[in-house]
């Protein structure tokens, strides 16, 4: 045992070394750590920060180039419409010709260039090649022969009248750039999706040529632009190693690109597809163009491209996007992590070679105060300890002197303190017995091996057996539980085996569970059993609670006697029905009388029915099959339904229906809650003889509702309200009036309203009228808990 100790001290003392270093190793490297994630994040974070602003300056400047030299070529071209005469002239002589009144003459003449076009369209292509208005066109595609590849007019029919290289066509007014740039006479600039050919980036591009007024659209200009400058444009932009920028249209097609051809270059991932359709330049985090790793990406909207009608550009507008990765621009920060890591190792190195020392010095007095300790505790009280480190481990070592100097003394007393200790434990335990013996249900608590240890004076009285007889013999042979059917079932109704094997309390509360008694009589009792655990959460015994029945056995017996006294309610209708039956045999009977029996007999079966269903509901109640079919329930449709009931039986009465048709509905069985509310509102037609209005209304309380019924009858008395609901109590408020029933009708309201957790009140002012309020919940009632924690020893 000593070893053990001595073992436990040396482990304990190497333990204080450790944490010394340990916490000189987290003082020391905590810092470094936080010092550097949290410089490696700032890093991070102004790397990306500053990126992004860069990038989306970078690909607002090559937005803003783009945007203006498509600006530029739509003003050079609106220009060539408006500021050429030999165009304009040339173009209003062709309209001359369609001034005509007749359409057909128009038609026709369209057909029959149309023709010419196809007989002989050799000669034709040469007239249109060596015209004034070919002519005027050539001057201005020599401004840049390589921006305008092709330019050809129409007048406003769409016959072509000029073009700079041969056509294929000479009608143009069925094509959608024509119809686009006429727009109706209106006219409107006509640009077409960008498109690869041939090694060059192409647009179409149509305009309006207006009259000399500048207010009439009179042909069309088209040309095909070679804006291979704007891939040159975007190409030339070069951001870091890893860098580029494209031109994007907002349904996400790759218009330029820099590495490959547009058609091939990827498709835009799905988080730069939603930022597209922006109308402003932002910057993000995100994947790379053909699903490459994370970049920082800015976008930014090429403004004219947006400000066009759907007709032109395929439907979209253009975006410059400009990306770079994210591991490139993170590079630096990542070489600053892999310095930090350096630093941390090396100064973990120091501070533990640095701690060790340093705690060595602490730890060697220590050792000293603890072989001091071992032999003061081996018994040596007379020995002191002299340390002198003049620091907190010298005065422990005055106070441990000390301290056993007391011990020393205080030992020639200590046998007495314990036969003090021992009285009081003595005391305790009569005590405990005494409660144990006063408790008015019995109490027997077993062992392991199932013998019985305890046995109060409760138990005594109620099996005849002293707990003299019954200490250490088996509880199976004192205590014989059966049941009515099969008496001496312990083995298999045992309450202790149940208890142990379900490791939890056991309790049985119903009038089918009995003792057999020393004289052979049986005894109705409920049984509470409860497994006790030790400190491993083994069992160790059982706790079995006895309480005598006998005496609810009594009642119960007694009201199946009531029952069958209220029985007789059951003939009183059963008879009428019988003898007016009978007497309907006798053809004789005059109508009026015929209609007079049948009426009664139908009233009386209704009564006989009533009857019946209460009494079976009752059964059920009592025999704990009271089960509720849960559905959504609308009060005031079942409000309106009793009310065109009873309205045609109760003319004298007014049933008003309170309850708004947006009432919100509950969790429910309608049946059951049909049924109170229709036991409640024939309650107050009963008990208004005078007639008068019965009102249903019902209040929303937020999780639960309020549903009244209220009537001016002749109310009740104070003293008859704590006994309303009792069952087969009939409160008869006036002496004269006559009111038949089983008084089961509120007992079973509150038991149908409890099973829904609910409450079931009334407010009664005698002679004035009564209310009667439900509170349910909305969302139904909830489950009932059925298991118990076993009982565990504190």
């Amino acid at each position: 045992m000593n070893q053990r100790r001595l073992s436990l001290l040396r482990r304990f003392q190497s333990g204080i070394q450790d944490r010394i270093v340990l916490w000189l190793l987290v003082l020391g490297i905590v810092p470094v750590i936080l010092t550097s994630v949290l410089g490696h994040w700032v890093m991070t974070r102004a790397a990306i920060n500053a990126t992004g602003q860069h990038l989306l300056a970078v690909s607002q400047r090559a937005a803003a180039d783009v945007d203006l030299r498509m600006r530029e070529l739509v003003r050079g071209m609106n220009e060539l419409g408006t500021r050429t005469p030999a165009i304009r002239n040339c173009v209003e002589q062709s309209n001359s010709h369609y001034h005509s009144p007749d359409s057909s003459a128009i038609d026709r003449r369209i057909q029959a260039l149309s023709s010419a076009w196809q007989n002989d369209s050799a000669h034709m292509t040469r007239a249109l090649l060596n015209n004034p208005v070919a002519s005027a066109l050539e001057q201005f595609r020599s401004r840049d022969p390589v921006l305008y590849t092709r330019l050809l007019v129409t007048d406003s029919s769409g016959i072509m009248l000029g073009a700079t290289a041969p056509p294929g066509r000479i009608h143009y007014s069925d094509q959608q750039w024509w119809q686009t740039a006429f727009n109706r006479g209106q006219g409107a600039v006509y640009i077409s999706k960008l498109y690869y050919a041939d090694g060059n980036y192409l647009l179409n591009i149509a305009t309006p040529v207006l009259d000399s007024s500048g207010s009439r659209t009179v042909g069309i200009i088209r040309v095909l632009a070679n804006v291979s400058e704007l891939a040159e444009l975007i190409e030339d932009i070069e951001v870091g190693q890893t860098g580029f920028a494209t031109l994007i249209s907002t349904f996400g097609d790759v218009l330029i690109a820099p590495f490959q051809e547009p058609a091939r270059a990827g498709v835009v991932t799905t988080d730069r597809l939603h930022r597209l359709t922006t109308s402003f330049p932002i910057w993000y985090l995100g994947r790379g163009l053909m699903h490459r790793t994370n970049a920082v990406i800015a976008l930014s909207p090429v403004l004219s491209t947006s400000s066009h009608s759907r007709a032109n550009l395929g439907g979209s507008g253009w975006t410059v996007s400009v990306e770079q990765s994210k591991a490139e621009i993170l590079a630096p920060a990542h070489h600053f992590g892999r310095t930090a890591v350096f630093v941390f190792l090396l100064t973990a190195a120091v501070v533990m070679v640095v701690g060790f020392f340093l705690s060595e010095r602490i730890i060697r007095p220590l050792r000293e105060l603890r072989d001091g300790v071992q032999r003061i505790g081996a018994g040596r009280l007379d020995l002191r300890l002299d340390l002198r480190t003049g620091d907190e481990i010298e005065t422990l070592a005055g106070e441990f002197n000390a301290m056993t100097e007391r011990l020393e003394q205080s030992y020639h007393g200590l046998e007495e303190k314990i036969r003090d200790a021992t009285a009081e434990l003595s005391r305790e335990k009569d005590s405990f017995q005494a409660v144990v013996t006063s408790l008015g249900e019995g109490l027997m608590v077993v062992n392991p091996q199932r013998q019985i240890v305890m046995w109060n004076r409760a138990a005594e009285k109620m099996t005849g057996f002293s707990s003299e007889e019954v200490i250490g013999q088996p509880c199976t042979k004192v205590l014989r539980t059966g049941s009515e059917k099969q008496p001496g079932i312990c083995a298999t109704d045992c309450p202790v085996a149940a208890a142990s094997a379900q490791r939890q309390t056991v309790t049985r509360r119903d009038m089918t569970t009995y003792i057999l008694n020393r004289d052979g009589s049986r005894l109705p009792v409920n049984y509470t059993a409860s497994p006790l655990f030790d400190e491993q959460d083994e069992i160790r015994g059982c706790v079995v609670v006895l309480r005598d029945i006998s005496q609810e056995k009594e009642m119960d017996r007694l009201k199946s006697d009531m029952i069958s006294m209220v029985s007789h309610e059951l003939r009183t209708p059963l008879q009428a029905i019988i003898g007016f039956a009978e007497m309907l045999q006798d053809k004789g009977i005059a109508p009026d009388k015929r209609r007079e029996f049948l009426r009664i007999v139908i009233e009386q079966g209704r009564r006989l029915s009533n009857l019946v269903d209460k009494f079976l509901t009752l059964s059920r109640i009592e025999a704990g099959k009271f089960e509720l079919n849960l559905q959504q329930v609308d009060i005031g449709r079942i409000a309106d339904e009793l009310f065109s009931i009873e309205a045609e039986h109760h003319p004298r009465h007014k049933l008003i229906n309170d309850i708004p048709e947006s009432f919100p509905q509950l969790r429910a069985d309608p049946e059951r809650i049909k049924r109170v509310i229709h036991n409640l509102i024939s309650n107050a037609i009963k008990y208004s003889p005078a007639g008068g209005p019965v009102t249903v209304s019902a209040h929303d309380l937020g999780e639960e509702v309020d549903i009244s019924v209220e009537d001016h009858g002749i109310g009740i008395r104070d003293q008859d309200i704590p006994k309303l609901f009792h069952r087969f109590q009939r409160v008869n408020p006036n002496a004269a009036l006559e009111v038949s029933g089983t008084g089961l009708g509120l007992s079973i309201c509150k038991s149908i309203v409890k099973e829904h957790d609910g409450t079931i009140r009334v407010v009664s002012e005698y002679g004035k009228g009564s209310t009667f309020t439900i509170t349910l919940p909305k969302r139904g009632p909830k489950e009932k808990p059925d298991d118990r924690e076993p009982v565990r020893p504190q």
